[in-house]
């Protein structure tokens, strides 16, 4: 009975990752839609082209970024299921 609800809740983790994974990446992605703006005098000038470059790798790849998580976050989900699952006996 223990298997079963092991396996049960395994299959339930496994279905939330994905549905969370499959519904970042249907929708229009904004991560930093709604923060507080002037914030120039917090940020490093991007005026030269070294802080030109590192605001870009910063901002312009975090829709990227965060897919990448989103899947790294379901295959975590699906080796813990696997690991977590009961072994078969092959000594029969």
């Amino acid at each position: 009975m223990k298997d079963l609800w092991l396996r049960i809740g395994g299959t339930l983790l496994v279905v939330a990752s994905a549905y969370l994974f499959l519904s970042t990446i249907q929708q229009d992605f904004r991560p930093f839609e709604y923060a507080a703006f002037p914030i120039g005098d917090s940020l490093v000038s991007t005026e030269k082209e070294i802080g030109r470059g590192v605001s870009y790798a910063l901002w312009d790849q975090r829709s990227l970024d965060m897919i990448l998580l989103a899947l790294l976050i379901f295959v975590t989900s699906a080796c813990c299921v696997s690991l977590l699952s009961p072994q078969e006996d092959t000594d029969r």
